[in-house]
């Protein structure tokens, strides 16, 4: 991670640091603990994913289901 952010401790660092931390301790996200564990998802790749991403499959259909509302809404 250090090195994909620059070598720098800044802003952007600390903030994907957090993002790790609470997607890799979020219960109902137990998928992406397990993929790290298994090396699924290698550190290198792990630390340049998005939110998204990292996100639980329950989260990520929340999501959608968002998109499309707003979607819907617009058109």
């Amino acid at each position: 991670m250090f090195e994909a952010f620059k070598q720098q401790v800044s802003n952007p660092y600390r903030a994907k640091l957090r993002t790790l931390l609470f997607n890799l301790k979020d219960a109902s996200n137990p998928d992406l603990r397990r993929r790290v564990l298994c090396g699924e998802v290698p550190p290198d790749v792990l630390v340049v994913l998005t939110s998204e991403e990292l996100a639980s499959n329950v989260k990520r259909a929340q999501n959608d289901k968002i998109r499309w509302e707003g979607l819907k809404g617009q058109g």
